[in-house]
């Protein structure tokens, strides 16, 4: 198994510490769809699904243009428009086409599960920890990553990702400054039920 697939495994979740619920592995926090039911259907079906529709046009358009959310596919719910709850739509989300929209962006959920490699899922003391998450309480939970300007090596990169600094409060700007990080972001992830979670809108800290 090469490098890239043992650190995708390592962002999918930790077997090392089960679920004490299900006997399962921790999975990351990243996941915010189904793990997997009984059709199979899950985290990485999806993200196979989505994959097998990608082609160079859409890649294009998302990295280079106006984000126009008219793919057709399966939503990680990565994005915030993706919170589709049925309080906050005036149709039934299950029953709802895409000419309704929105829709999702196919190429920026494949690039984002190629990024899970940087956001291993690791047991910190009896329980599972997914590396850029700041819990600040059982219900509250946040993603936090820097935004840097100097051009880095991968290796740097994953140190960055995981830099103590980051969660501070308040954050000491200057000192991250000094080390090519110029803005953190933070977005609380918020659990609908015990299959869905979202994230709200990122904001500067």
């Amino acid at each position: 198994m090469d490098r890239r697939n043992v650190d995708l495994l390592a962002g999918m979740g930790t077997e090392i510490y089960p679920d004490k619920r299900n006997g399962q592995f921790q999975d990351s926090k990243l996941r915010m769809v189904r793990s997997g039911d009984s059709a199979g259907q899950g985290l990485p079906f999806y993200a196979k699904a989505n994959l097998e529709k990608l082609n160079v046009e859409r890649v294009q358009l998302t990295l280079f243009d106006v984000w126009d959310y008219r793919d057709d596919g399966y939503s990680l719910r990565w994005d915030p428009l993706g919170d589709q709850r049925y309080a906050l739509r005036w149709r039934d989300p299950s029953k709802s086409k895409l000419a309704d929209g929105p829709g999702m962006m196919l190429a920026a959920d494949c690039l984002a599960i190629e990024a899970m490699r940087w956001f291993p899922t690791l047991p910190v003391g009896r329980q599972a920890e997914t590396s850029g998450f700041q819990r600040k309480s059982r219900r509250e939970i946040y993603f936090v990553w820097p935004i840097w300007t100097p051009m880095l090596s991968t290796d740097t990169v994953r140190s960055l990702l995981v830099l103590p600094d980051l969660t501070h409060d308040p954050v000491d700007h200057g000192s991250l400054a000094r080390r090519g990080i110029q803005e953190v972001y933070r977005s609380q992830r918020v659990q609908q039920n015990q299959y869905y979670s979202n994230f709200l809108p990122a904001h500067s800290i």
